[in-house]
C-alpha cells in the first residue's frame, strides 16, 4: 500500500511540473519559390488510326502508315532508342442502331512517342507523319532532362520568402526572433509543359512551326522559428 502511495504521488508531482512548465512559442511560415527554365527535350506523340472490315485489314493498314514513318524518323537521324510504340490497339467498331451490338468493323490506333533535344527536328516529325498517311497527333510535351539546378533554385526561393515572411510576422507582433527550430522541404517539381494539335486528316503543307516556351518549376518550403519575447 506504501509503494502504489508513494507510486501515484510521484505520478502527480511529475504532472504538475509538466503543467507548470511553459511552452515554446513559435513562429511557422510556409514560403513557395517559382523559377522559369528552358526546356531541353521535347516529346512529341502521333501516329494513325485507321478503320477497316476485319481486325486484320485495320492493322495491316495502320502497318502500312508505320514502317515507314520508322523509315522516315530514321532518315532525319534520331536513334531509335528515342522512339517508343507508346500506344498499340485494336477494337471492334459497333453498329451504330439502337439496341444492336453486330460488330460492324475494326479500328487499329499506333502511337508512337518520340524524344528530341533537336527542337528543330519537332515539325519534320510531325510533317514527316502527314506524308506517309499519319492522321493523329495528340501533341507535343516538353521537359528537363536535368532539373537539379531549377529545383535548388527554386527551393532557395522559397526558403527565403518563409524567412521573410516570419521576420515580418515578428516585428508585426514586437517580438524578436530565435533560433531556427525546424525546417521542412514541401518538395519542388515541375509539369511538362504540353501543346495540343487538333487531330486532322489534312494539313497544311507548311512546315509545322513549334515554340517550346519555358517549364515552370515550383518548389515549397517550411520554417519554424522560436520566438524571443523578452
Amino acid at each position: 500500500m506504501k509503494a502504489l502511495f508513494m507510486t501515484l504521488a510521484c505520478a502527480a508531482m511529475t504532472i504538475a511540473i509538466a503543467q507548470e512548465k511553459p511552452q515554446i512559442p513559435f513562429i511557422t511560415t510556409t514560403g513557395s519559390g517559382l523559377i522559369l527554365a528552358d526546356p531541353d527535350e521535347a516529346t512529341v506523340r502521333l501516329g494513325v488510326t485507321k478503320q477497316a472490315r476485319t481486325a486484320a485489314e485495320a492493322q495491316a493498314q495502320a502497318n502500312e502508315v508505320i514502317q515507314p514513318l520508322l523509315s522516315r524518323i530514321d532518315a532525319l537521324g534520331i536513334d531509335r532508342k528515342n522512339v517508343q510504340t507508346s500506344r498499340l490497339m485494336l477494337n471492334p467498331v459497333y453498329s451504330s442502331q439502337p439496341g444492336a451490338q453486330t460488330i460492324v468493323g475494326y479500328r487499329a490506333t499506333s502511337t508512337l512517342s518520340v524524344r528530341l533535344t533537336d527542337f528543330t527536328l519537332i515539325g519534320k516529325v510531325i510533317d514527316a507523319s502527314i506524308a506517309v498517311g499519319g492522321n493523329t497527333l495528340e501533341g507535343v510535351s516538353f521537359g528537363l532532362r536535368d532539373d537539379m539546378a531549377a529545383r535548388l533554385e527554386a527551393l532557395k526561393q522559397a526558403a527565403q520568402e518563409a524567412k521573410a515572411k516570419a521576420e515580418a510576422l515578428a516585428a508585426a507582433l514586437g517580438v524578436r526572433l530565435g533560433v531556427l527550430f525546424e525546417v521542412v522541404e514541401g518538395g519542388a517539381s515541375w509539369a511538362p509543359m504540353a501543346m495540343d494539335f487538333a487531330k486532322s486528316e489534312a494539313m497544311v503543307q507548311a512546315e509545322t512551326p513549334v515554340e517550346p516556351g519555358q517549364i515552370t518549376v515550383t518548389a515549397s518550403v517550411t520554417v519554424r522559428y522560436v520566438i524571443i519575447t523578452s
